[in-house]
């Protein structure tokens, strides 16, 4: 194991878990107290200009797209190319891991929400039912089908900048809080544009923290995987883990 990678080890992933369980724990304070003023101000009146622009900007670091695009940077300017599937794989899944989570229970987008009040007095939660794709019905009051405009909760953006940012502070840690900065204002870019409520953003940072984890926390299975694979490429050997690789029990969890 590298320098950089001896960086993630111990207080490190213990911090982010702690961070984790604290975001989780003040969502739902943050979504009956702090979320639908903040969307309210954000859908009204937003930043000015310039401000706007540099938020929508910082997107790059959260949309498939623009991380796919930082991927293939580093691919090309990193002298160890293989650390590309860690960022890949703690990147997109942390987003595909919210993404899921959306399946379970609906909740309407900021501009959806505030569409809906003017058009509906009587609506009084942004939240729908658990297991919205299960529902044949029309979701809220009957305003429209199961679809991207109930899919707020969590976001998937955010839990995406999260993973990367936990995979890049990983292999570059000097750079650990440009990287974290990055992840919140990835979560400000979400509330600029009334996609996402702050407490989904929250969660969604909680997630791609946690799931990084798992692949950048030393003695963890998933980590132990890719680090073979890492070593195995660095030697020009084949990567895929042996049958007795997979079957060594791992002490360390």
């Amino acid at each position: 194991m590298d320098r950089a990678d001896a960086r993630l080890t111990g207080p490190t992933t213990t911090v982010l878990m702690i961070i984790s369980c604290g975001l989780c724990l003040l969502a739902p304070l943050a979504a009956w107290t702090i979320d639908e003023p903040l969307a309210r101000f954000l859908y009204t009146r937003g930043f000015p200009g310039d401000i706007a622009k540099f938020i929508a900007l910082c997107e790059v670091f959260s949309h498939g797209a623009g991380v796919g695009g930082l991927l293939i940077v580093i691919l090309c300017l990193d002298p160890q190319p293989r650390r590309v599937l860690r960022l890949a794989i703690c990147a997109f899944g942390g987003g595909l891991t919210a993404n899921a989570f959306k399946l379970v229970v609906a909740r309407m987008r900021p501009h959806t929400y505030f569409q809906v009040q003017l058009e509906q007095s009587e609506l009084a939660s942004s939240f729908g039912p658990f297991l919205p794709w299960a529902n044949g019905d029309k979701l809220i009051l009957d305003y429209a089908e199961y679809g991207s405009a109930f899919q707020s909760f969590p976001s998937g953006h955010t839990a995406t900048a999260a993973g990367f940012a936990v995979a890049l502070v990983y292999f570059y840690p000097r750079g650990r809080w440009i990287f974290f900065v990055l992840v919140l204002m990835a979560a400000v870019q979400r509330w600029e544009t009334n996609a996402h409520f702050l407490s989904d953003t929250m969660v969604g940072a909680a997630i791609g923290f946690v799931w990084a984890g798992w692949f950048t926390k030393a003695g963890s299975r998933g980590a132990n995987w890719l680090l073979r694979y890492e070593q195995a490429a660095a030697r020009g050997a084949d990567p895929t883990p042996t049958r007795a690789d997979q079957a060594e029990p791992d002490t360390q969890d």
